[in-house]
């Protein structure tokens, strides 16, 4: 059973129960985080999850401040927390050209990722799933353009590349 939202960590007592109860029937349990929250509250999970899906959208603090909202300390911190604790973590990179990402910050991200200690990568390429949802909010949907998309796959392609050649375990799409 995987735990996403939203940010699991945000109900936390509710997860960690929801967690227990999955352990304690033998289901298989992961959470899909962003890694935002204090680390006592991640760390009380441990015992009950399998593995972790853990978004990285940004290595950069300001970028990741000005997209997101937050900077990206903690969520580097935890990062590396949860990769010394020995569970299993499948980092996810989405993949925004001009928002995130660009050919140039290849080596920044593998930076964040050596440095962690990570093993296992997601490379997500942008998508357009969110179009149908923000049409029906009857709100406008500026992000995308069709160049945009096909940026995004050929630019999430070349960095699988780069991280595979450097020893990582690569997906493209999110599927291992």
């Amino acid at each position: 059973m995987t735990f996403s939202g939203g940010e699991p960590y945000f109900q936390s007592e509710f997860l960690l129960a929801l967690l227990r109860a999955c352990k304690s029937r033998r289901i298989n349990t992961a959470v899909d985080t962003s890694g935002y929250v204090r680390w006592e509250v991640i760390e009380r999970t441990l015992p009950f999850v399998d593995f972790f899906l853990y978004d990285l959208k940004d290595y950069r603090d300001d970028r990741h401040r000005r997209t997101c909202g937050a900077g990206n300390k903690t969520i580097l911190l935890n990062l590396r927390k949860l990769v010394d604790s020995g569970a299993e973590v499948i980092v996810r990179i989405p993949v925004i050209p001009g928002y995130n990402f660009e050919y140039k910050g290849f080596e920044g991200y593998l930076g964040v990722l050596e440095s962690a200690g990570v093993e296992r990568v997601d490379v997500l390429p942008y998508h357009s799933l969110a179009r149908d949802k923000y049409r029906l909010l009857g709100r406008e949907y500026i992000l995308e353009t069709p160049r945009m998309v096909e940026n995004a796959k050929k630019l999430a392609t070349d960095f699988a590349t780069f991280l595979e050649e450097r020893g990582l375990k690569v997906s493209v799409g999110g599927y291992f």
